[in-house]
Order: C-alpha cells, then structure tokens, then sequence
C-alpha cells in the first residue's frame, strides 16, 4: 500500500513538471537543441533589451524597446546571418516577438522623433535597392523613393501599407513621390523582366505587362508585344479563354477553317459554347480577321454575362459620339455597357469608332477593365515639376538661367511666361528640356482663355477634385478639348505627344472660332501616314500655319513635347490669332 502511494506521488510529480513545461512553451529550452546566438545592434534615443541571448530555431524571441521622452519605435526587426529581415509585431507596448530563424539574429529599431514617421522597403529580389528621401518626414510632407534595378529587369509591382498612400512614379528613372500619411509606411517591390522592347515609354506599358503577367495575353516572338498590331478573332477568344482560366472544354470540329491541334482550337469551341463569339454562316470562324471594336466590346460583354455572371444590364447614353449612328444593331446594347463601364472610350471626346480594329495595347487595357483592375502603379514620363505659383506672375527670360540669349525657344519663352500661359517651374529656371504632362497641357489652353469660371465636378477614378488643376480638367473636358482613358482615369501626369497636344490646340481653335483652313498634306512627311486619324486634319492644319515644323521631313507625331517645344508652338498659335508677341 505504501508502495503504490509512493508511486502516486512520483506519477503525479511527473505531470505536475510535464504540466509546467508545457505551460511554459516557449521558454522551455531541449538543452540537446542547437542555440543560436540573439544580440540587439545598439539603438540611439532607445534601449532594447532582449528576452534571451540565445535560442532554439522555432522559439520566441522578445525584445522591449524604450525610447527616450519624445521619440517613438517606427519599426522592430530581426536579421538572420543572410541578412534577410524577419519583422517582430507587437504584443503589447514597447513589447515585440519573432520567431526564431535557425540562424543567429540581430535585432534592429528605428527610433523616430515623436510626430515623425519612417519608410521601410522590402524587396522580393535582394539586388533591388529602394533609397527614399527623406528616410522619415511629417504627415502632409512629399517623400521620393529611387528603385535600383538589375539591368534587364522592371518594377512588377509596388504595394503600399496604407493602402491609401497614392503613389506618383516617373518612368525612366523608376522614382516615385507620395506624400506622408500619419502613420508609418512599408512598401513591397517586387520586379519583372523587361521584355518587351516595343512597349517602353509608352502609357499602355504597364496595362501591357499587367496582362502578360496575369497570363491573359503573351508576346509575339523576338523580345516584341507589336502593340498597335490589330487583334485577330484568334487572339480575342484566346485571351478571353486565358481569362476564365482555361476551363475544361471538349474539343470538336467546329469550324472548316480551323485544324483540330490549332492553339486556339480550344477557345473557339469554348466561346461557341458561351455564345461569347460566334462563327459566320458559312461555318467558318476566320481567325486571321482582326476584330473590331464593337465586335470586342460585344465579346466581353457576353463574357462578363456568360461566365462571369455579371449584372451587365448598366447601360450609358451614347449621345455625345457624333457616329453613334455606325453602332450596329446586335452590338448597341454591348458598346452602351462597355462604355457605361469604362472599358471602350471614344477615340476622340466626340468619336467611338465602332468599325475600328482594336490594336493589342487596347486589348490590354479592355481585359483588365472587365474586372476593375490596374497595373501595379500607373507610370508617367519624366515630368518637370509642377508650375510655381503665383501663375499670373511674368518673368523676363534674361531672369531665366537655363534660357540662353541664343536659344531657339528664346521668343517662345518669353511670350508665353509674359502671357502668364507658362510659368517658370522653379524661381530663375524654366526647365525647358522638361517634358509636358496632360494637366500641364491643359492649365496652359485654361489661361490662354482666361481662365474661365467653371462649374461642375471631375468624373475621373485618379482625381480628387482638390488639385490645383481641377477647373482647368473641368473645363477642358466639358468643352471637349481633353477626354479620359478607357479605364475611366485622367492621367494628369502622363506625358502628352505632338498629335495630342495638336488636337488639343485645333478643338481650342474651333471653340473660339479661328479659321481652320489647312492646305499642307501630310504625304510630304516621311511618317505622315503615322498620324492617327483623329490628329490627320488638326496636323495638317498645325502645319499649314507653321504651329508645327517637320525636321528633315519628319513630323514626329508620337514624339513626347518639351516645355521649349510647347512655348514655341504656343508662340505661333498667339501670332497666328493675331495676338501680339
């Protein structure tokens, strides 16, 4: 009997210690577990101290942090021997834990005056480099990052914590600016490679990558996306098919034109079978047909409908596109949803072109349309600055550092800043190799008329309505001098070209009545026939009165403008409307 009691009582010491260690966890160490070293890199205007000086991988490090009166942790981390960040979250105040890496660690802070607040950068790739500058600022201050890039790669992605930290990026030199919200910021980039050589300093570069990446479309071979190439019914159904991630479809003869082992064969079948594009009676698919646009806008809106399950019953006036009228019957309810939804534009304020062929850049952006999605972050050229205000106040050129005596812009400049139409963008500079934005563009029609009082509000997904260039949008759009994007943005930082800001100008001319005569034609330029044919009659015209000039027979209608450029052609456009300079 004394036995078994004594066993007992050995017995239940046994699970009382068992007990503990496991109400313990993590503070219970395997002495046969091999300990890494947990140290703490010294921290000004803060101690730290740690819970152990070594540890197990897979046991919980602690470490308090108390800073100094009137200092605050930004950010809490440990690194393991390879340097890669491992972040600790707080328990509780001045109390942050991480697991242990099987590695020895070093824990860092970032301690921050109070009211101030830190940028921290995680990047997927260990060769990218994020500096920002400044590296902590106050609530409502402009922060820039720089990305370093290993060659041959472009940012993929840049997400924010907050989400509500807007990010300004300028193409080229992968700089972004944002302004400092109240609480600390963490940014993860992430890269891609750049393959597409034909795709580069263009708007729709990012929409095009977006797509590839999200596998809705692909490349054409040889490092190229031939993004004005017209998208063939082949390539439609395909994307679309890509899209709903390519379903389980049985594959039939369908069509006499299209061999059973085709790459599309599949689609085909598939959007036959969703009645999303059909074939012509002759039981023919034609694949090599390019698509039109209302035939696409008509395609995905089936899609959205048919496999997606969309209510695609939204519905948007067309009254404002002066050929309305060339909608076809079957296509009228598709090209009004497709609109209504940001996903077809016009290709003027005033033009839908429903008969036109989508070339694959548009097709990028359409697919992404459909469910509301963006690139990573919008990309603009490299901007100037924005205009120093007061706007009003004029500035000789001989107050212009970077405006020679013998510059070819001389007169152009000093016409234009004497008008108040263009104002330095920093005092004694005028940036004039600075490339013009389409907010930019359009401030400079809005003081040329005088800046008007206007009424109304913005309609544009990436605008507030409190930019300082909001009356300007407000009244260049109502007036239809300047129109959105087809995923219902503004774009006020992207960079403008010599057709576009020519358009602009020709709308403002036939606004205030000018005489729009032309008489040059476009053939006696080597690239006239690549003015795309809403900017044919405003080229020609521009050209007529001398508001744009070709260099050794090139007209460059794609070329991005430059703040000289633009003063020059502003400085005609006043001689040629009589005005004095």
């Amino acid at each position: 009997m004394k036995k078994t009691r004594t066993y007992v009582i050995l017995t239940l010491a046994i699970l009382l210690i068992l007990s503990v260690g496991v109400l313990a966890g993590k503070n219970v160490i395997d002495s046969n577990a091999a300990q890494h070293a947990a140290s703490a890199r010294e921290t000004e205007h803060a101690a730290v101290t740690l819970s152990d000086s070594g540890l197990p991988a897979g046991r919980t490090l602690k470490a308090t942090v108390l800073p100094e009166h009137g200092y605050r942790a930004a950010f809490v981390w440990m690194e393991d021997a390879s340097s890669n960040r491992i972040t600790m979250t707080a328990e509780k105040e001045n109390v942050y834990s991480a697991v242990m890496p099987d590695s020895d660690v070093t824990v860092f802070v970032t301690v921050l005056p109070q009211g101030s607040f830190g940028i921290r950068c995680d990047c997927s790739d260990p060769e990218i480099t994020v500096n920002a500058e400044p590296s902590s600022a106050a609530p409502g201050e402009e922060v820039s990052l720089t990305v370093q890039l290993p060659e041959g790669k472009r940012v993929q992605s840049v997400e924010c914590a907050p989400e509500e930290v807007i990010l300004h990026t300028v193409r080229g030199s992968d700089v972004y600016t944002f302004t400092m919200p109240e609480e600390d910021v963490t940014l993860q980039v992430s890269a891609g490679p750049r393959v597409f050589s034909d795709v580069e300093s263009t708007w729709y570069e990012n929409y095009v990558y977006a797509a590839v990446d999200r596998g809705y479309m692909t490349g054409t071979g040889s490092g190229l996306f031939q993004p004005e190439e017209p998208v063939t019914r082949s390539q439609a159904v395909q994307s679309l098919y890509a899209m709903a991630g390519y379903p389980e479809t049985e594959l039939r003869e369908l069509y006499t034109d299209i061999p059973a082992g085709t790459w599309f064969a599949k689609a085909t079948v598939w959007a036959e079978d969703h009645d999303i594009l059909n074939g012509f009676t002759d039981n023919t698919f034609r694949p090599d047909l390019p698509i039109t646009r209302q035939q696409m806008a008509t395609a995905i809106h089936r899609y959205a409908s048919n496999v997606m399950n969309m209510d695609a019953t939204e519905r948007s006036a067309l009254s404002r596109f002066a050929d309305r009228d060339r909608v076809a019957e079957y296509a009228s309810a598709s090209v009004k949803w497709a609109v209504s939804r940001g996903i077809l534009e016009g290709i003027t304020p005033d033009l839908l072109d429903p008969e036109g062929v989508v070339p694959r850049s548009q097709l990028a952006v359409m697919l992404l349309a459909i469910n509301d999605e963006s690139p990573s972050r919008q990309v603009v050229s490299d901007v100037a600055p924005e205009e120093e205000v007061p706007e009003n106040r004029p500035l000789p050129s001989e107050d212009l550092e970077d405006v020679k005596d013998n510059a070819w812009y001389l007169n152009g400049v000093n016409f234009t800043v004497s008008h108040g139409y263009m104002n330095p963008v920093r005092e004694h500079e005028f940036m004039p190799k600075g490339l013009v934005t389409r907010q930019q563009a359009t401030r400079i029609l809005y003081a040329m008329d005088g800046k008007p009082e206007v009424t109304g509000t913005v309609s544009y997904a990436d605008l507030t309505g409190q930019e300082g260039y909001t009356d300007a949008v407000i009244w260049a759009t109502q007036n239809g001098f300047i129109t959105g994007y087809y995923d219902a943005t503004f774009r006020p930082d992207a960079v403008i070209t010599r057709q576009q800001f020519v358009a602009m100008l020709y709308k403002y001319a036939f606004y205030k009545g000018y005489d729009l005569t032309a008489s040059v034609e476009l053939d006696q330029f080597d690239d006239g026939g690549d003015v795309v044919p809403y900017a044919v009659e405003p080229m020609r015209w521009a050209a007529t009165n001398q508001i744009v000039q070709g260099s050794h027979g090139i007209l460059g209608p794609a070329e991005q403008l430059t703040r000289a450029q633009v003063a020059c052609m502003i400085h005609t456009f006043g001689v040629y409307r009589n005005e004095d300079g």
